[in-house]
């Protein structure tokens, strides 16, 4: 399989941009293993956004002044800790309504470094603001 000249760049440049993206939300927040909504409200606003922030483990919701508002993980793409308050590989989040967010996760395969035997986490789980996994 050849692949054009065109093409290569292109997808340098697509993989660069995940992965600064991945890197600038690792900088908004780090460390906390529930979920965290801020003080001045501002959960599910119109005009939010909600994240999956997959590299680095968590879901977070950002408001129009690039403010995160919510968020749900570890934030801590080294960390391999599926279980309450922590969700692997987050490969989506939606808002299902009633202040409940659907998560579901995958895990990271074997081979990624630092995790040579992977890190399992094959779940879907429905979380409420708190942080706290109804489902």
């Amino acid at each position: 399989m050849t692949v054009s000249k065109r093409r290569v760049p292109l997808l340098t440049l697509a993989v660069a941009s995940l992965l600064l993206s991945s890197l600038v939300f690792s900088i908004f927040v780090f460390g906390s293993h529930a979920a965290h909504a801020s003080d001045d409200g501002g959960f599910n606003e119109p005009g939010n956004i909600l994240i999956s922030d997959q590299f680095n483990n968590r879901a977070i919701e950002v408001n129009r002044n690039k403010q995160i508002v919510w968020s749900f993980g570890s934030g801590d793409p080294t960390l391999c800790n599926p279980g309450p308050g922590a969700i692997i590989g987050l490969n989506d989040a939606e808002r299902i309504g009633d202040g409940l967010t659907l998560l579901s996760g995958t895990g990271i395969p074997a081979g990624v470094p630092p995790f040579t035997n992977g890190c399992v986490d094959n779940r879907v789980i429905v979380v409420n603001q708190k942080g706290d996994i109804v489902w």
